[in-house]
């Protein structure tokens, strides 16, 4: 591998490592699909409160039956390396 490539590859990972860094939340009725991009369930009153300025012009509200979940950086984080790691030993 010659040096501009592997320059190259280092500064993508750096910069897929810091978009990752900030956790993301949603609100879904379907939390299986988000737990297997990485997110884990966690209680709605742990949300930032700008998400009730949405919530509370909901019909369903105070009833609402989606679940909150959260993805951190850990997961992304880690995607990152293995796929790194995977291309540097396949080398």
């Amino acid at each position: 591998m010659n040096a501009p490539a592997a320059d190259t590859r280092r500064a993508l990972a750096a910069v897929a490592i810091a978009l990752a860094s900030a956790p993301v939340f949603t609100l879904t009725y379907v939390p299986s699909f988000f737990e297997r991009c990485g997110y884990r369930q966690i209680d709605k009153a742990e949300l930032p409160h700008k998400i009730w300025n949405e919530c509370v012009r909901c019909p369903l509200f105070p009833n609402c039956h989606e679940t909150a979940l959260i993805r951190t950086a850990e997961p992304a984080v880690e995607a990152v390396r293995d796929a790194f790691a995977a291309a540097a030993s396949s080398r």
